[in-house]
């Protein structure tokens, strides 16, 4: 390993996220630099047992404590500044005044530019004793210099200069912000809704320039933001910059540098595809979120748990962990920290745009979900409950068919017997008017068409005939619309003519003998 790792990457080895090969390889580094077993003391807590004063903040094992102290002879890290192993930079025309603070490859120093008697932020690179800086962290920080001095910005942290100190180490001098960082400032609370969404606002706007020029910061996290003299925000600290026209990777292969807590989903994937300026987006979107609800929008026990839920659950809307946020900067923070890249904002600058909108009382752009996507976003962030709705919905939803097939098989069970019924019924009533017509008939027509007492049959059987025809041409106009009974009726007075036909030649030939 040519270089130190960052604090990042020593937070996720304290906390055990790394693989076994990565954790041994870090131990082995650790074991000969007393730069990095220094910022490993500094970075783990006192106190192991302790609970972390901010989600996310590592609690090593205490046999891991002791073998880091053990390693150099000393229980505490010695104070910065002046010790043999991190000696204050000679800087011609400057005064080092106090460390500011220290990351995995530079140091931050406040000073005073004498002839000008304006007091910076010198950054440096970290030195070891009898140690040139090594090519690789000169290119980094160099690297570092030209993307800050490319942006001009009032949301941005702007360059004064750039050079080498006596020893040869490079360092440039940036704008002093004695306000302090936005993560020691929401230690003590959120911050207002209209005075979050005013600070959001700065940045996407230094955002939207720095993007412009080429450049990704990569590392938006409440760390790096910075309140200037004058109270604005500003962002700050671009040694994870990446500029366009230089794809090639200056980190370790394998290892993914910036924050876990406010890294888009994207960063942690592998792919053809490489995140643009929406990852700085859902990164702005989550220092949003805890600008405003206190805490990031993800928090778990180790490092693997953040980047599952960053990558795999929903956060929780931000008017539930507090009612005064307007619904419409609700709005627009959730936006921006959408799952997929093309759900965000397109750019910092449309989301600086809405929240100038926000601002100024007037409709926003960004909606809400739909029911249908806020369905699937609660189940999201409530898998269990969601698996859970499933099971009983799905359960009911095949009692409901059951229900229904059982009752459909009622109903054509009970049609069938109806159907049964009605036709046995309509058989009935055909039967009797069959039965009522042939009275009819037998009665009032046949028995007017049969003689008495007359001479010869022919008389008889016209009369009979006639009869039939007036019968028939009733049962044709009654019956028209029911060939069946027609049918049969038919039937029945042609064998009822034949009887009574056969019954008159009887009596003629009775009465004539």
């Amino acid at each position: 390993m040519d270089t130190c790792p960052s604090d990042d990457l020593w937070r996720i080895y304290l906390m055990e996220g790394l693989s076994p090969e990565e954790d041994e390889a870090l131990t082995a580094h650790a074991e000969t630099c007393a730069v990095c077993t220094q910022t490993l003391l500094g970075l783990a807590p006192a106190e192991p047992a302790r609970a972390p004063a901010r989600p996310g903040e590592p609690t090593p094992p205490p046999e891991l404590m002791e073998r880091l102290r053990g390693l150099w002879g000393h229980a505490e890290p010695e104070p910065p500044g002046e010790d043999a192993e991190d000696p204050w930079p000679q800087i011609t025309g400057y005064e080092v005044v106090r460390v500011l603070g220290r990351g995995g490859m530079g140091v931050v120093y406040e000073a005073r530019h004498v002839a000008l008697n304006r007091t910076v932020a010198l950054k440096t690179i970290r030195r070891r004793r009898d140690a040139a800086p090594r090519g690789e962290e000169v290119s980094r920080f160099l690297r570092e210099a030209e993307a800050v001095a490319r942006v001009s910005d009032p949301g941005i942290v702007p360059i004064y200069e750039v050079g080498r100190d006596a020893d040869g180490f490079p360092y440039m001098a940036l704008e002093f912000c004695p306000g302090g960082s936005l993560a020691a400032r929401l230690a003590d609370g959120p911050l207002p809704p209209r005075e979050a969404a005013a600070m959001a606002r700065a940045l996407a706007l230094g955002l939207y320039k720095v993007h412009a020029c080429g450049v990704l910061h990569r590392d938006v996290t409440p760390a790096n933001v910075l309140a200037a003299a004058d109270g604005t925000w500003k962002l700050t600290d671009f040694g994870l910059a990446k500029l366009a026209e230089a794809p090639q990777r200056l980190t370790q292969t394998g290892v993914v540098r910036g924050t876990p807590l406010y890294m888009a989903p994207e960063r942690f994937q592998e792919g053809p595809a490489e995140p643009d300026g929406r990852s700085d987006v859902y990164s702005l979107g989550a220092v949003l979120y805890e600008a405003l609800a206190g805490v990031p929008p993800f928090q778990g026990a180790s490092v693997a748990d953040v980047v599952h839920q960053v990558a795999s659950v929903e956060p929780v809307p931000l008017r539930q962990r507090r009612g005064e946020v307007p619904r419409d900067l609700e709005t627009i923070c959730l936006k921006c920290l959408e799952k997929e890249p093309v759900r965000r904002y397109a750019s910092a600058e449309a989301l600086a745009d809405d929240l100038r909108r926000f601002l100024a009382d007037e409709p926003i752009l960004a909606r809400p979900p739909g029911a249908l996507r806020r369905g699937w976003k609660w189940c999201r962030r409530h898998p269990v409950r969601a698996a859970l709705a499933c099971a009983g919905v799905g359960m009911l939803l095949i009692l409901l068919v059951g229900l229904f097939f059982l009752n459909a098989e009622k109903n054509r069970t009970e049609l069938a017997r109806q159907g049964e019924e009605s036709q046995r019924i309509e058989a009935q009533a055909q039967e009797a008017v069959t039965r009522a017509t042939l009275d009819f008939v037998e009665s009032k027509v046949f028995a007017a068409a049969r003689p008495k007492d007359q001479e010869g049959g022919m008389g008889y059987d016209v009369k009979l005939a006639d009869a039939l025809k007036a019968s028939l041409r009733f049962v044709e106009t009654r019956f028209k619309d029911q060939p069946l009974v027609e049918a049969r009726l038919r039937l029945t007075l042609g064998n009822s003519f034949e009887e009574n036909k056969g019954g008159g030649k009887q009596r003629k030939t009775k009465g004539t003998a």
